[in-house]
C-alpha cells in the first residue's frame, strides 16, 4: 500500500494533499452532488456498468453537463489506475461528482468535477455472515418517491438518521418505509424476502435507491429459474416470510435473523450467496 494517500481528481491520480475544496463548494453548501460506492476486487470494479448507468442518471437528473470523455471505459480505467497506484487491490471506492462554480440556488455552471477515493478492505471476496441481523422499522423516518429520491445525491439525511437510530436502539439496522407504509430499504442496503418459493423485492416506484447488487441478484435469480417478484412489501409480509436479507455491493448478502420476535432461517440466502460468488469469479476471469 502506498504511504501517500492518492485520489483521482479531475481525470488524474494525485496525492490527496493536492486537493483543495473551497467553502463555496456546491456539494458542501447545497448537497449539489452525486456519488457511487463500489467494491474493488483484485483491482477490478465489480458490476461497474450498473454503477455507471446510475451515476450518469444522477448527473442528468441534477441537470449537470456530462463531459463527453466520461465514458464507461474512461471511468473504469481511472478506478483501476487509482487502485494500482495506491497498492490497494481490494477496496471500497467512492466516486463523487459535484457541480463546479459558485452561485446560490441558481448555479453559475453546470460542469461537474470528478473525485474518487479508496478505503482498503481486508478481503477480496464477500463472506457470508454467521450471525443474522436484528432489525426493526425506523421511527419517524419516511422515504419519498420522486426522481430526486431515487438518485444517490449528497443529501443522504434519511440514511444518516436511520444509521444513528439503529445504533441508539441496539439494532443492526432499521427498515425505512414510504408514505404508503411500504417497506423500501434499510440504511444502506436493499431488502429482499423469500416466501412460498419466490424472491420478492420492492419495485422502483415505491421509492428508495435502486441497488446495484439488487439488480444483479434479480437477474441472477431469474437465470437460475427462481421466481422473482417486484412487489410492494409491508411489515406483515416481512414477518410472514421464510427468509429475509439485505444487500449492497460492499457487504454482499446479509441475512436477517430476527425482527420483532420473529426469527428467520438462511438456507435460501446461503444458496444465493454461492451463486453470487460464482458470478464474481466468472466476471473477474473475463
Amino acid at each position: 500500500m502506498n504511504d501517500v494517500k492518492l485520489i483521482f481528481h479531475r481525470d488524474l491520480v494525485v496525492p490527496e494533499s493536492e486537493l483543495t475544496i473551497s467553502l463555496r463548494n456546491r456539494a458542501f453548501r447545497y448537497g449539489d452532488a452525486v456519488f457511487e460506492t463500489l467494491r474493488i476486487c483484485k483491482g477490478q470494479p465489480l458490476f461497474f456498468p450498473h454503477h455507471y448507468s446510475r451515476f450518469i442518471m444522477g448527473l442528468e437528473t441534477l441537470r449537470m453537463d456530462v463531459p463527453e470523455h466520461w465514458q464507461l471505459d474512461f471511468l473504469r480505467r481511472g478506478m483501476m489506475d487509482l487502485a494500482s497506484a495506491s497498492g490497494t487491490p481490494n477496496a471500497r471506492l467512492r466516486m463523487m461528482a459535484w457541480r463546479q462554480g459558485e452561485g446560490r440556488y441558481l448555479p453559475q455552471s453546470h460542469a461537474p468535477e470528478l473525485f474518487m477515493e479508496l478505503e482498503p478492505l481486508p478481503d477480496p471476496f464477500y463472506g457470508f455472515p454467521k450471525q443474522g441481523l436484528v432489525v426493526d422499522m425506523a421511527d419517524d423516518l419516511q422515504l419519498g418517491t420522486t426522481p430526486l429520491d431515487r438518485i444517490k445525491s449528497a443529501n443522504a439525511l434519511p440514511y444518516v438518521l436511520a444509521a444513528i437510530q439503529a445504533r441508539e436502539r441496539g439494532l443492526d439496522d432499521v427498515l425505512l418505509a414510504n408514505q404508503h407504509g411500504h417497506l423500501v430499504e434499510a440504511s444502506s442496503s436493499n431488502l429482499f424476502i423469500f416466501r412460498r418459493g419466490a424472491l420478492c423485492t420492492p419495485p422502483e416506484h415505491d421509492g428508495g435507491i435502486g441497488g446495484v447488487l439488487q439488480r444483479v441478484l434479480v437477474k441472477l435469480s431469474r437465470r437460475e429459474g427462481i421466481p422473482v417478484q417486484k412487489v410492494s412489501l409491508s411489515m406483515e409480509d416481512l414477518l410472514d416470510a421464510e427468509e429475509a436479507f439485505l444487500t449492497n455491493v460492499i457487504s454482499g448478502i446479509r441475512w436477517i435473523g430476527a425482527c420483532r420476535g420473529r426469527t428467520f432461517s438462511n438456507q435460501f440466502s446461503l444458496g444465493l450467496f454461492g451463486k453470487l460468488e460464482e458470478k464474481v469469479l466468472a466476471d473477474l476471469a473475463r
